[in-house]
């Protein structure tokens, strides 16, 4: 008996190291992807700043081309009357 419980022993002991070793393993490549992870999001927060600006600058624009687009249209409408008057 003493001979099988030694076995037994041996086999849980490499079963356990290969366990260990994978979770090791396993773990340093979560901490990896992690890492990636944060790179990737920190470059979205970016981007989203980026699109945040671009669309303050786009409102703010398009209160005076909204204006200049009805001046220009008035102007046409005067300058279709003028010639067909004249």
């Amino acid at each position: 008996m003493e001979n099988a419980a030694t076995i037994l022993v041996i086999i849980l002991s490499i079963v356990l190291s290969i366990f260990l070793i994978f979770g090791t393993i396993l773990v340093i490549k979560l901490i990896q992807l992690m890492r990636v992870v944060r790179q990737i999001a920190e470059k979205a927060h970016g981007v989203t700043g980026n699109v945040e600006a671009a669309t303050a600058m786009l409102k703010k624009a398009a209160g005076p081309l909204a204006v200049g687009k009805l001046l220009t249209s008035i102007a046409n409408v005067i300058l279709k009357k003028r010639s067909k008057g004249g």
